[in-house]
């Protein structure tokens, strides 16, 4: 078989051109001959392999540099207005108020901690309630004076619930639909439901852990922290990235009563 040579003067060949002759065509025992050996080939796979893995791990890694990076961003925007929602909710949590022509009486309805986040922080696996708090519109009587009529009580509760690493925020009127502590103990009197629009429900994922403390501000008043951390999990391994965050609700009265109970 002829053996291309490289051509003489005047045409000088590229780097490229001399590296792909000097792979193809090799000096063995004085002579010039074509193809490669099966160790060229093992050393030339071997390398190429390698090269591919290291190609592949930077991939992977960047691949799950961005996806963690795009988690944190949308977990902490839906965390903020998850908890900004139950903040809001905890501070309209109030007495059920009657309000007579002789005067004003108030029922006390408390507000209920769950003894496994009380000042102390735990999973959220387990199917809970974490809090339930009561919003009530007042009881007007009728007042011949003023000429005005009877206005009802209207009721609804808020419940804050775990399962399975999911927190789940609830608002509603319907006692149905709610999970209650049995320590609760619906408004007597001219006390209903509130079936207005006032329902909702939201829910957190990915909630590693929630704890939920009792303070007292220097006005005497109470206040409830709800801090929750947050972790993004691929299969059963531990969470490659971790996010916290906290809000303070402060109660309306100072004696606002606060009560735990058992899981």
């Amino acid at each position: 078989m002829k053996i291309p040579t490289l051509p003489s003067q005047p045409v000088i060949p590229t780097l490229p051109v001399r590296i792909i002759f000097f792979l193809q065509y090799k000096l063995r025992n004085g002579k010039m001959v074509s193809g490669f050996t099966i160790m060229e080939i093992t050393i030339a796979a071997s390398i190429f392999l390698m090269v591919m893995v290291a190609v592949l791990v930077m991939f992977r890694s960047s691949t799950n540099s961005f996806n963690t990076g795009t988690w944190r961003i949308s977990t902490q925007k839906n965390t903020q207005l998850f908890l900004s929602r139950l903040r809001e909710n905890l501070e309209k949590a109030n007495y059920a108020t009657t309000i007579r022509p002789e005067g004003i009486s108030s029922q006390t309805l408390d507000l209920f901690i769950n003894q496994r986040w009380n000042n102390t922080s735990a999973d959220c696996n387990m199917d809970k309630i974490a809090i339930f708090a009561s919003i009530v519109k007042p009881y007007r009587a009728a007042n011949p004076l003023l000429n005005t009529s009877e206005v009802r009580g209207k009721w609804s509760g808020v419940s804050l619930t775990t399962s399975n690493r999911t927190l789940t925020l609830v608002r509603t009127g319907n006692r149905s639909l709610l999970l209650m502590p049995t320590a609760f103990i619906f408004p007597a009197g001219g006390f209903d439901e509130d079936g207005s629009d006032i329902n909702f429900t939201v829910s957190l994922s990915d909630v590693e852990s929630l704890s939920i403390n009792q303070i007292l501000f220097a006005d005497g008043k109470k206040g409830i922290e709800v801090a929750v951390q947050l972790g993004r999990r691929v299969g059963d391994q531990p969470p490659q990235a971790l996010l916290s965050e906290k809000i303070l609700a402060k109660l309306i009265a100072a004696d606002f009563s606060v009560k735990t109970f058992s899981p």
